[in-house]
């Protein structure tokens, strides 16, 4: 492999120039970093990372022992533990041993001859090698024995707690003859659920158990099916293996397949063929390996503890009743990716209940227009609304939620509290729920603001590091440097985009520009003042931002989405409900390039929608249904997975969608920051559309160049007189 002093010679540059290009420091000329990345090329460099570890001080080596990685809850673990310490610079070397305590002996041996910085293993072994010569930490998975060492941890879930919970599912539904079908060799967690189980079962079941290798489960499946007298339950250790039940019940001549229960490593999604008992096995392996790498870089020994719940029995709706009679549910809605979502999801919630449903998706407009003037009609029983309209319509369209026949602060404490009153309430009342929240952000490619030879032709040019825009004067900097009419060199050709083809549209797009200037639309007086200083200053601002456009109007969010995914702008602001469009590879360019932040000046605006039960529904039972079925942990998720937004707090912890729509967690800090319905004791019930079409109108003209902005702020002050009369004080 050619050497630094090769590429030193073929770039014709120091040996201190390419290391300082190759470890990336910046302090080089960009003319120089494309010499050095060019024969780097040339010549097949790759950075020796091993060797770059030893120059440390450290073999930056982490062993894994499992039994294998095909069964899913190792996959998982392994996964994470990789991802983390990848992430570090660690190196993640797995052993596996198939349960066969000589295969783990000599895994052991392999192990501390790496001389690793800790070693994590799940473990069949009931007396654990060489403990007294060990100076690293020690992690044992699924292991319930006690083990006296200050280095040695033990990670676990409660076994006690789920053999407890599937014995009383079992006596529920009178299960009387019951196989239980394990692994092989010896495992602390699976004898403490075995006892646990069988002692619990009692007399009330017969409970026999099977175990087989990983890789005979199948052989092990057609003895079971095919026992005499059948079996009216398998319960097993493994997913695997009851896809392995449901396989032999059905090449078996005139076997009937048993109800299958089986302990799950955790999906967003189960299989739902059988019924799973999950273990969070992603949770696990990352909270070890982020704990771990504290520790090791922290350069402490401190004990570790992992004391982890079980996820349980998911998907039973325990709350959802079957409808008496046929129910039938209207649902108004606005066209979304939610409402697409939700569209699929609801024949799940017809078979549960009984209940049908008939959902209506309109435009913007229309649904603003259907809700404003439907009156005391019972048609609908569940109204989704804009949450920019709820001080104006909250009163007359949705039945105050304390009235409702449900246990409301059940379903509250399963939300996220960032989001604030801002969707629930409107005059001190609660109306509605967040049904798809969102929140304006910032989404740039990460490519652009990481790649050394772009950083330094920044600096070149500005005398400073190029770094995600704080505030709206730095993101017309950064938007001019990215576009190639002002600055040529630049990778993409434009700097960002706008959305302002519609004057509702364009004032959410400019309105965080005047809110991060600490203004407001209202003066000290409370009188609503769209022509003053700070709003024209702010409108400046929008229209220099418009030069480094394409020049697309773009009447919905979507839109501009769309034109920032083809990869050739390198930032935009949208609502983050908008967002999923960007992770999608069939229509995007930038997957796995996408950084995100809060927007610039740190004022979004709250956009998505608000749900609740009409004051005039008839059906206000199945509407309660709907909502506790939707809020579920279980449907908001799945909601969030098919492009929808939740205010469910578990869609924002959960490691699998946080992992496909990584922008989450910043949005949900971002609720905290942002606003959206502008509000004065002078005008009750202010109608936001109404005054948003109003100064959206102002800000195309101004873009446009129809009007000037002095021109079109004062023509927007008029109409604004005209259409909102103040109460006196």
């Amino acid at each position: 492999m050619p050497t630094i002093k090769d590429i030193a010679k073929e770039a014709g540059v120091s040996h201190g120039t390419v290391s300082n290009v190759l470890n990336k420091t910046g302090k080089v000329s960009a003319e120089k970093i494309q010499l050095v990345e060019e024969a780097a090329r040339r010549l097949g460099y790759k950075i020796n990372t091993q060797a770059r570890q030893l120059r440390g001080g450290s073999s930056k080596v982490i062993c894994l022992i499992l039994p294998n990685i095909q069964l899913q809850c190792y996959v998982d673990l392994y996964d994470q533990i990789q991802r983390t310490f990848s992430g570090a610079d660690y190196e993640v070397a797995l052993f596996t041993t198939d349960r066969i305590s000589s295969s783990e002996k000599e895994s052991w041996d392999k192990a501390f001859a790496r001389r690793p910085d800790a070693i994590i293993c799940s473990t069949c072994l009931e007396v654990i090698p060489d403990l007294d010569t060990v100076d690293f930490p020690i992690i044992l998975i699924d292991y319930n024995q006690p083990v006296h060492h200050p280095l040695v941890s033990c990670a676990s879930f409660d076994f006690v707690k789920a053999a407890q919970e599937i014995a009383a599912f079992v006596k529920q539904k009178n299960y009387q003859n019951i196989a239980l079908f394990s692994t092989s060799g010896k495992s602390a967690s699976k004898t403490i659920f075995s006892n646990t189980l069988s002692g619990l079962l009692g007399e009330s079941a017969q409970l026999t158990p099977f175990s087989s290798d990983d890789k005979l489960m199948f052989h092990k499946s057609f003895e079971i099916v095919s026992s005499v007298p059948q079996y009216d339950l398998v319960i097993t250790f493994h997913a695997e293996q009851a896809e392995c039940i449901h396989q032999a019940a059905a090449y078996t001549k005139g076997t009937a397949l048993p109800d299958i229960i089986t302990i799950a490593s955790y999906k967003t999604i189960p299989d739902n063929r059988f019924l799973s008992y999950e273990l969070n096995y992603k949770y696990m392996g990352t909270h070890i390996a982020e704990k771990l790498l504290e520790n090791l870089q922290a350069k402490t020994r401190k004990p570790l503890h992992f004391n982890l719940e079980n996820e349980g029995f998911r998907y039973l709706f325990p709350d959802l009743k079957k409808a008496s009679s046929r129910s039938l549910l209207n649902i108004l809605t606005l066209e979304s990716p939610a409402a697409n979502a939700l569209k699929m999801l609801l024949p799940d919630f017809e078979r549960r209940t009984g209940i049908r449903t008939t959902l209506t998706i309109l435009s913007f407009d229309e649904l603003y227009d259907t809700i404003s003037t439907m009156g005391s009609s019972g048609y609908y029983d569940l109204i989704r609304s804009d949450v920019a309209w709820l001080s104006h319509l909250a009163e007359k369209t949705y039945l105050p939620l304390e009235q409702a026949p449900f246990d409301l602060p059940k379903l509250l404490s399963r939300l996220i509290k960032e989001t604030g009153d801002s969707f629930t309430s409107a005059g001190g009342t609660l109306y509605t729920l967040p049904f798809d929240p969102s929140i304006q952000m910032l989404f740039y490619r990460s490519d652009l603001f990481e790649d050394a030879m772009v950083k330094r032709q920044y600096y070149e040019l500005y005398k400073e590091e190029l770094s995600v825009p704080k505030t709206f004067a730095q993101y017309n900097k950064v938007a001019a440097f990215f576009t190639k009419s002002v600055n040529p060199a630049s990778p993409v050709e434009y700097g960002t985009t706008l959305a302002f083809g519609a004057a509702g549209v364009a004032a959410c797009d400019f309105l965080p520009r005047l809110l991060a200037a600490g203004d407001s639309v209202f003066d000290s007086n409370g009188i609503l003042s769209i022509n003053t200083p700070a709003l024209s200053q702010a409108m400046e601002n929008y229209i220099e931002t418009y030069r480094y456009t394409d020049g697309s109007v773009n009447k919905w969010w979507k839109q501009s989405v769309e034109n920032f995914s083809k990869g050739y702008t390198a930032m935009t602001i949208t609502f983050s409900n908008h967002a999923s469009y960007l992770i999608n590879s069939k229509h995007s360019n930038v997957v796995d390039r996408l950084g995100f932040d809060m927007v610039p000046g740190g004022k979004p605006l709250l956009g998505g929608g608000v749900i609740g039960i009409s004051k005039a529904s008839r059906n206000q039972e199945a509407a309660c249904q709907f909502l506790k079925w939707v809020y579920s942990d279980e449907i908001s998720n799945i909601l969030t997975i098919l492009g929808g937004t939740s205010a469910n707090r578990s869609s924002y912890t959960n490691g699998e969608i946080t992992s496909l729509f990584p922008w989450l967690k910043k949005a949900r800090d971002s609720f905290r920051c942002g606003s959206r319905r502008a509000e004065s004791r002078r005008y009750p019930l202010f109608n936001e559309k109404v005054f948003e079409n109003i100064l959206g109108a102002a800000v195309r003209s101004s873009v446009t160049g129809m009007m000037s902005v002095e021109d079109a702020l004062e023509y927007g002050q008029r109409i604004a007189e005209g259409v909102f009369v103040p109460e006196p004080e």
